[in-house]
C-alpha cells in the first residue's frame, strides 16, 4: 500500500511534545488514521532529560543543533525514503523547521506549518516565500 504522510511536530521553548497531543489526536481522527505522527521533546525539554537521551553537550540549544536533532528524529521515524514529510513547528520549533527546509535537510517535503514563529526567523523566511509560491501549481486537473 501507499505510505502514509508523516507529520513531525516541534514544540516551542519551555514546552514539550505534549503541546501537540490534542492536535495529533484530531489529525488522526480527521484523516481516518491515514497519517503517521511524531511529536518529540527537543533537548533540554520535557522528558528528554533522562539518561537515554543524553548527548556530549546537552546545553547546546543553538538553531543548528536543534535543526540537526530534528533531522535525526526524521531519519529515525521515516518509514520509507519516499514517505512525504510535513513539518510543524511552534515558536522556537517554527524557527527549527524553517531552518531545516531552507537548508534542504529533509526530503521529500510535502508541507511546512509554522505557528507563532519568532520574528527573526519569520523575516528570514520571507526571502524563500516567492520561490516557494512560484513553485506551487496554479490549478489542478479534475
Amino acid at each position: 500500500g501507499e505510505t502514509q504522510p508523516l507529520f513531525v511536530f516541534h514544540h516551542g521553548a519551555g514546552q514539550s511534545a505534549l503541546s501537540f497531543a490534542l492536535t495529533a489526536r484530531e489529525l488522526r481522527q480527521r484523516t481516518n488514521n491515514q497519517c503517521a505522527i511524531a511529536c518529540y521533546d527537543c533537548r533540554g525539554h520535557g522528558k528528554c532529560n533522562d539518561d537515554l537521551t543524553r548527548t556530549a553537550n546537552d546545553n547546546d540549544l543553538s538553531l543548528a543543533r536543534l535543526t540537526q536533532d530534528l533531522v535525526e528524529v526524521v531519519r529515525q521515524v521515516q518509514q520509507h525514503p519516499k514517505q512525504s514529510i510535513i513539518l510543524v513547528g511552534h515558536s522556537m520549533g517554527g524557527a527549527v523547521v524553517v531552518d531545516a527546509v531552507a537548508r534542504k535537510l529533509i526530503a521529500p517535503m510535502t508541507g511546512v506549518v509554522v505557528l507563532d514563529v519568532v520574528e527573526g526567523s519569520a523575516m528570514e523566511s520571507l526571502a524563500y516565500m516567492s520561490a516557494f509560491i512560484q513553485s506551487r501549481p496554479v490549478a489542478f486537473h479534475s
